[in-house]
């Protein structure tokens, strides 16, 4: 099978430097013009190298341009400017390079490739946000000044996890409470993020003063088990919020 023809290096440069421009009159904003050509110089030598048999090239071209892609979409960068960016990298291959269809069927399917990597992102960037939403408006509330309670809702996520549990010690502390208690019930558990949060609370300086209740279904209590021994005057198991605010003084 016949290769194609490299491009010479100074093609390559033209190319990208044309392809800046583009990017320039599409109205995007390049804080850093120098290293934007850097960058899309060594994707083009990617593509080159791709276009002459080298899989390794196309699969670290393939990678960088879908992190590339991912990134915008997660920036909040619209699909649009994603979209632009790569037709006017087939506008600028047809004009230097007419010859090399090759090339150009490379370039949409990169364009495709960062389509939907943007979209990854951006679905990201929304659940990261519905989470962060989800952790403020969880609900945290005292029960007179012996107990604070906070109930968890969705995935158990690490970020979020922590966000509850400080509003809740924040609260306790404030108050006076004895007791903390935290309500499972309404999520979906980790059992390994759980045991981490559990065994870093014990070394919490909180600890020795304040009773940390897990409530949930009876799956999590054998993690209690992988506890140190002694954690019974930190931390406990507790089948439900409503139970403990049953015996609870209101």
């Amino acid at each position: 099978m016949a290769h194609a023809q490299p491009m010479s290096t100074s093609v390559t440069t033209r190319l990208a430097s044309l392809w800046v421009q583009q990017l320039e009159q599409l109205g995007l904003r390049i804080f850093d013009k120098k290293a934007l050509q850097a960058e899309c110089d060594g994707w083009l030598e990617l593509l080159e190298n791709t276009l002459n048999g080298q899989e390794s090239a196309e699969g670290e071209l393939q990678r960088l341009i879908s992190l590339y892609g991912r990134s915008l979409g997660a920036s909040g960068k619209p699909a649009s400017v994603c979209f632009s960016q790569f037709t006017a990298l087939e506008d600028c291959i047809r004009s230097v390079y007419p010859e090399k269809p090759q090339a150009l069927s490379l370039a949409r399917r990169l364009g495709n490739l960062a389509a939907d990597a943007h979209a990854l992102g951006a679905s990201q960037r929304r659940e990261a946000q519905q989470t962060q939403e989800l952790s403020k408006n969880m609900p945290v509330f005292a029960w007179e000044d012996s107990l604070v309670a906070g109930i968890y809702v969705g995935k158990l996520q690490a970020d979020t996890l922590d966000a509850l549990l400080a509003r809740m010690f924040m609260l306790a502390i404030s108050r006076g409470s004895a007791v903390a208690a935290l309500e499972l019930s309404f999520s979906t558990v980790d059992d390994s993020l759980l045991l981490e949060t559990m065994r870093g609370y014990l070394s919490h300086e909180l600890a020795p003063r304040l009773l940390l209740k897990v409530c949930g279904p009876q799956n999590i209590k054998r993690l209690f088990a992988q506890l140190p021994e002694g954690h019974q005057r930190s931390i406990q198991y507790q089948g439900s919020l409503q139970e403990l605010l049953t015996t609870s003084p209101a």
